[in-house]
């Protein structure tokens, strides 16, 4: 399908290929109605001729692109063309797990990665869906830290296909298939948590546990072969986590755990249990004491007197001596580090963030009061009930022009980009930026403020502007009666859901 790049699919011309793998072709597409980049997964031609695809396809797509989590890589389209079947996606300038394994990972790395997956397989389960399709490769690594399970619903699209079933080996891949899926039997989220136990072994041994010359060997060695264990192949692995892994992939559902959460806890709980390496403080030797045994001189007229008895004289242990030019120079570091770091650090903390929080909170407050005062909030809830709005960075600056930033601010204006919301501040002739995004849950709004400039930093802290930022967006909802469904920030616009 590489004849597809320089063409057009749907509203999204197709610019390169990202990946491919055996059920799709990712590419790298542009949409030019939202001026944006996007990732676009086509299935290929032969699943639109058989019978009943189609409408399997837009069922599957439907309800993955409902799934809003910030685990979970959203969907934004999906269709159907000639003979092509493709799903539309964020993109997301990111590698995946499979990049960053190879060799036995820290226990306490691999637990962040695998909390961050469970937490988005947890959720997908209880909207009804199953994976299937667990992988290193389905796992994308944003900025190496934050994870996005992609490929959510894939499998399910062509579980029926007759090109698929007829190897004998179904859906899924392998490597990472639970038993129960290599039977071709009903599957439920156990299954997950059984691909998920195959990814952490891999995190923490460097390798899978089965391994075979072709893909249907490998599933009957996940059906009837014994697990390896994973301590035999890295014995630094913990006793308690070597047992989180050997409940995730027991050959019977009934024996691992009953969700990904619950596996994810007790991974949780073993890698706790590792023992910190302590400072090892080095030791001045002491000299051992030393005996000798002196004798008096002799007389040189003999005497009729006793003779002096022998003494014994024992030597010291030998200090440690520090000269006065290294106590002097030590207390004067000591002076110079507690006037530059602690003391600003604490006026900082203690007297300068408090006040400028506050007076911030106060003057936001107060100008979103006079907005929620000014507006029609029941126009506003009948206007956007139910749709998604795209409102683009020109119309916002345009709204903020009427509110001019309470002092010592000079501008504002926002900036919209495929990373995130940038707010650029002018103060006392100088720019400054905060930057973060924005995601819905559970109907609210999720701020999450990433980065600031540095003089900003010392007058408010992240967690305290991610706190305030998604207590006036709420406010405003809660005002207007309206949930969030979703919230999709892109290169000059934020494509908002509301219901």
């Amino acid at each position: 399908m590489n004849t597809l790049i320089g063409q057009t699919l749907g509203q999204y011309r197709i610019l390169e290929q990202l990946g491919k793998g055996g059920m799709a072709t990712v590419y790298k597409a542009y949409q030019p109605s939202l001026d944006r980049y996007v990732a676009v997964k086509v299935l290929p031609p032969y699943f639109a001729h058989e019978e009943g695809f189609a409408e399997r396809f837009t069922r599957e797509a439907k309800a993955v692109a409902k799934l809003e989590h910030p685990h979970i890589l959203p969907i934004h389209d999906f269709g159907q063309e000639g003979d092509l079947s493709y799903i539309v996606m964020k993109y997301v300038e990111a590698g995946t797990l499979k990049d960053m394994l190879g060799q036995p990972m820290d226990p306490r790395r691999a637990e962040g990665i695998i909390s961050q997956i469970a937490e988005a397989l947890d959720y997908a389960h209880t909207q009804g869906i199953i994976h299937r399709d667990v992988k290193p490769s389905n796992v994308l690594m944003d900025r190496g830290t934050w994870v996005l399970l992609t490929d959510f619903g894939l499998a399910k699209m062509v579980e029926a296909s007759q090109a698929l079933t007829a190897s004998g080996v179904g859906v899924g891949t392998p490597a990472y298939m639970s038993p129960e899926q290599g039977r071709g039997l009903k599957v439920d989220a156990r299954s997950d948590v059984y691909s998920l136990g195959v990814v952490l072994y891999e995190m923490l041994t460097g390798r899978v546990p089965f391994e075979a010359e072709t893909p249907m060997a490998v599933v009957i060695k996940h059906i009837t072969d014994p697990l390896p264990l994973p301590r035999q192949i890295n014995p630094d692995i913990p006793e308690a986590v070597e047992r989180v892994i050997l409940k995730a992939l027991a050959k019977k559902p009934e024996d691992r755990f009953a969700s990904t959460g619950e596996m994810a806890a007790a991974l949780r709980e073993a890698v706790s249990q590792i023992p910190t390496v302590p400072a090892v403080e080095a030791e001045i030797p002491v000299a051992e004491p030393v005996v000798e045994l002196v004798k008096p001189a002799p007389e040189a007229v003999p005497s009729p007197e006793p003779e002096a008895p022998k003494t014994a004289v024992v030597a010291r242990p030998r200090k440690l001596v520090i000269s006065r030019r290294v106590r002097w120079v030590s207390f004067i570091a000591g002076v110079v580090l507690l006037t530059c770091c602690v003391l600003p650090w604490l006026a900082d903390v203690v007297i300068i963030r408090p006040r400028v929080e506050s007076f911030v909170a106060g003057q936001a407050t107060a100008m979103l009061r006079e907005v929620m005062a000014e507006a029609d909030m029941e126009a506003f809830h009948r206007e956007w009930e139910g749709r998604r709005v795209v409102v683009t960075e020109q119309e916002m600056n345009d709204y903020l022009e009427a509110y001019p930033p309470p002092t010592p601010l000079e501008g504002w204006q926002v900036l919209l980009r495929a990373d995130g919301i940038w707010i650029e501040l002018d103060i006392s002739g100088s720019t400054y930026y905060i930057q973060g995004d924005v995601t819905a849950q559970d109907g609210k709004a999720m701020c999450r403020v990433q980065r600031m400039s540095w003089p900003l930093t010392l007058g408010l802290s992240r967690r305290s502007l991610t706190t305030f930022c998604t207590r006036q967006m709420n406010l405003l909802l809660e005002a207007a009666d309206l949930q969030l469904r979703s919230a999709q920030v892109n290169d000059g616009s934020l494509a908002l859901s509301f219901e």
